[in-house]
């Protein structure tokens, strides 16, 4: 929170994304931030002194964008702090009297400026092992040369600003992690530190601890401890299963949620407003000291959408599961508003659903678990299910002069359906699904399932990538080939291809009979025009650099997209000419994926990986 402005308020998730709302968490927007979605934004801070000052520490998975970003204009614009380089940073404090002073910890120890952030010097010994992974910091309010850093196991102390440092964890119990340690600002030597064991305090400066009652120990991974501006003894303590308040000062707590808390920020003029992070479930705010909260995420989005399907006219989305919030989504509006779809009650919904759609009707869905290995049909839009039984492979016939094998027993198969496909060019309209035991063709709209054999085998399927328009044109994925069918799959040939199997994101094939095929792979999209027998890198506005998802636009048979680093492409003759969508709202987002709904074959949608679904409108653009 702006310490100066508090309506303005920043918040820091995984994916590198910053967000920032000017109106006390009505609404938030989406900052310039350099995005590496291996990133997770850790620590932030508003300068106090100056409004437009920004801090951003990063996490990146060993990746050299990790380290400290400063911001001068409110979040429009980054740069790295040179002296952090490659660094996590996983927490700042300013001194509260004078700005310039700045502590963070990193995985390389405890680090000081004294200039506002311009320069940075490690304190903390480099020869000490236990000084090396700093979770959390605090500089004394009345004394600066007294920091306390929290480590991955335990806490130290300085009182002589880093020239030496002393280990303080009498009465806490051993390997703590520290997450957060808060000082109370008129008794300095009153210590506050949370814990994966718990709550400490300390009455002595961190020289002995006392861990508090009061928790249970199921609940006792606290990540952030909070103390009242103006209530002393009022505490809140965040915790992996809800949030908790003490009135006393921590000798009694009450669990007023069950949210999975991971940081606070309060009101410095008006402590009954109280805004926290959760996990899973986005931001909260309270306005009564946190005994009633309401969730505030109109703009802010971290999801990642893993299933986007048509049936019928209706839209339908799954996502990884968002602390208590729907995992599956329906759009009646070809994806310009969605709401959360309770009507799966009888199935699996756990972020590793996967749902199928047909053009066939709004109410015909089919759904298939990873985890349970199992396979629905719905009639009805998913109130109800059915489980599909999908028959077992018989044995192959045994060589000459082999004994027979025995007889496979009439049971039938639970396995998980990973690709689906409809072919809607005949009469009755053909279903296939792919699974790991085989290619299964269903001519009854999914009541009933006969096994393919492709090229005379039982193969397994990875993915099944079907021409827009229903034109029977079908390439299946196995893991070492693939094979084409102009046919719906009555008949099937294997593709000679440029790359291996595990290198290939994604495939498009033109409807045109004999049409192109391009293969998104991680060095640039290969062409065919003699239906794969020779292939080519498209190289013309294309770079040959990592290209993640590829589509043939359902009307305009000739024309094409792609998905480069979040940037989409477009080809109007087929894929050998490209050149990118000149949209600022395109170009704001960074796409992983496009697709098209058989019914708004003028509507292109990006699929991005952690702000959910766009659309674009492309008709006379």
């Amino acid at each position: 929170m702006d310490p100066r402005n508090p309506r303005v308020l920043l918040v820091g998730s995984s994916n590198s994304l910053i967000y920032r709302s000017d109106n006390a968490g009505e609404t938030w927007t989406l900052l310039p931030f350099p995005r590496n979605f291996m990133g997770n934004v850790l620590a932030l801070a508003v300068d106090p002194g100056d409004s437009s000052h920004y801090f951003a520490g990063l996490e990146a998975a060993g990746s050299p964008l990790a380290g400290l970003y400063e911001s001068t204009d409110s979040g429009m614009s980054w740069h790295a702090a040179p002296d952090l380089a490659g660094m996590t940073v996983g927490a700042l404090a300013f001194w509260k009297q004078d700005n310039r002073r700045i502590a963070a910890g990193t995985r390389r120890g405890v680090r000081l400026s004294l200039d506002g952030g311009k320069t940075w010097s490690r304190i903390s010994p480099e020869n000490n092992p236990e000084l090396q992974a700093i979770t959390s910091v605090a500089i004394d309010p009345k004394d600066p040369d007294i920091i306390y850093a929290g480590t991955t196991h335990l806490p130290w102390k300085t009182i002589d600003g880093g020239k030496t440092w002393k280990s303080i964890h009498v009465g806490m119990l051993d390997d703590s992690d520290i997450f957060s340690i808060e000082i109370d600002p008129e008794k300095t030597q009153r210590v506050l530190i949370s814990a994966c064991s718990g709550i400490y305090r300390s009455e002595n400066g961190g020289a002995a601890w006392k861990r508090f009652a009061g928790i249970p120990a199921t609940h006792r991974r606290t990540h952030i401890l909070a103390r009242d501006p103006e209530k002393a003894n009022l505490l809140y303590a965040g915790t992996t299963l809800g949030l908790f308040k003490s009135e006393n000062g921590g000798l009694n707590w009450r669990q007023v949620n069950r949210l999975h808390v991971m940081s606070l920020a309060i009101h410095p003029r008006d402590p009954k407003t109280v805004y926290f992070a959760t996990e899973q479930a986005g931001i909260w705010k309270s306005e009564d000291r946190c005994e009633t909260a309401s969730p505030l995420n109109q703009g802010f989005v971290n999801r990642k959408v893993t299933n986007l399907v048509a049936a019928g006219r209706q839209l339908y989305l799954t996502s990884l599961t968002d602390g208590g919030r729907p995992s599956v989504f329906q759009s009646g509006d070809l994806g310009a508003s969605w709401t959360g779809y309770t009507e799966f009650k009888e199935i699996s919904t756990d972020g590793r659903l996967q749902l199928f759609g047909t053009p066939l009707s709004d109410k015909l869905l089919f759904a298939s678990s990873e985890k349970d290995r199992k396979f629905w049909r719905s009639v009805d839009g998913g109130k109800t299910w059915t489980a599909i039984n999908l028959p077992v492979p018989k044995a192959a016939p045994p060589r000459s002069g082999r004994r027979p094998a025995p007889a496979q027993p009439a049971t039938v198969s639970t396995a998980a359906v990973r690709a689906f496909a409809v072919e809607t060019i005949g009469t009755p309209p053909v279903l296939l699904a792919g699974t790991d035991r085989g290619l299964y063709r269903s001519k009854d709209q999914g009541v009933s399932w006969e096994l393919l054999r492709i090229a005379g085998s039982v193969l397994p399927v990875q993915a099944i990538h079907a021409a827009p328009g229903g034109s029977g044109r079908l390439v299946i994925r196995t893991f070492y080939s693939m094979y084409l069918s102009e046919d719906s799959g009555a008949s099937w040939k294997m593709l000679q291809l440029p790359v291996s199997i595990p290198s290939i994101y994604d495939i498009a094939i033109s409807p045109m009979a004999g049409g192109s095929l391009l293969l998104a792979c991680p060095h640039g999209l290969y062409i065919s025009r003699d239906g794969a027998q020779g292939w080519s890198l498209s190289e013309i506005g294309l770079p040959n650099s990592t290209v993640s998802s590829v589509r043939f636009h359902p009307g305009e048979l000739n024309t094409a997209y792609a998905v480069q680093f979040g940037r989409i492409f477009r080809s109007g003759d087929g894929g050998g000419r490209w050149e990118p969508i000149s949209s600022l709202e395109a170009e704001k987002w960074s796409s992983r994926s496009v697709w098209f709904a058989p019914q708004a074959p003028n509507r292109l949608f990006a699929v991005t990986s952690d702000n959910g679904v766009l659309y674009f409108d492309l008709a006379g653009t």
